[in-house]
């Protein structure tokens, strides 16, 4: 089998030693779902379901980096969390936020198909089946994904999960697909909010003091919002696919203008 390995080699500092993972067709059933899911596959990247005791050192190597590279994950995309004193602190908010402790959540890592590097992470979180509902969240990307669209392809996989779109055979949500999907971010988050905006979400206002930092600052929300019927009949999902597919030929070389 192939293996999943960590390379910051496009930056001018020393690369950790690279982790090599076992990449496998990871097939899990979490405990809300009537469905297994198993790993997630676009033009660049996949989506493997994250387990802690496997993927915690590698993510952890990722994005234990240098400043001002640690700046840019965590201080100006106004996380709730890190950055992490060690590994040991990582895998631990790994297993509070992953279906182990937190059934409502789903993590996956973004791994790159070609080089078989890990990327970053994303998650389904907040699920309610009964109201056909769920969130995406916890976005964590390596630097050099920048003015590349891979969040935008990795959120078009999940969100292709949940509508029931693409190459996917819907119904996780039970019999019918989600018909909600929403994205919530700081008011000062800038990026994630121009990101829920370029998936076609539509921005539904903020909730002051809606959470706390981990050293007690306050921190106003902004809610955005997709629906199944924007999605399948409202022409969005055309819209994420052609910017995916205009970056995915735009590396290749073989786009207009290329």
């Amino acid at each position: 089998m192939d293996d999943v390995q960590v390379q910051l080699s496009k930056y001018p500092f020393p690369s950790p030693d690279l982790v090599r993972i076992e990449e496998s067709d990871v097939v899990f059933k979490p405990p809300l779902y009537p469905l297994e899911i198993g790993v997630l596959r676009g033009e660049r990247v996949q989506l493997v379901p994250l387990d802690p005791e496997i993927h915690a050192r590698p993510l952890y190597s990722l994005f234990n980096t240098p400043k001002p590279l640690s700046d840019a994950l965590y201080s100006s995309a106004q996380m709730i969390y890190g950055p992490f004193e060690d590994e040991q602190s990582f895998k631990s908010f790994l297993k509070g936020k992953t279906y182990l402790e937190d059934p409502s959540t789903i993590m996956f890592v973004v791994v790159e198909s070609s080089t078989r590097s890990a990327l970053g992470m994303i998650s389904l979180l907040d699920t309610q089946l009964f109201n056909r509902k769920v969130e995406i969240g916890h976005l964590m990307f390596h630097p050099s994904t920048r003015g590349r669209r891979i969040p935008t392809e990795a959120s078009l996989l999940l969100l292709d999960l949940c509508f029931g779109t693409g190459t996917n055979q819907g119904g996780l949500c039970g019999e019918k697909d989600f018909r909600r999907v929403q994205w919530k971010c700081g008011h000062l988050n800038s990026n994630s909010a121009a990101m829920a905006l370029s998936l076609g979400m539509k921005f539904e206002g903020t909730l002051r003091s809606f959470m706390s930092f981990p050293d007690g600052r306050e921190r106003d929300c902004m809610f955005f919002s997709l629906l199944e019927s924007e999605w399948k009949q409202g022409g969005k999902r055309e819209l994420v696919y052609n910017k995916v597919m205009e970056s995915v030929h735009k590396e290749r070389g073989d786009g207009p203008g290329c």
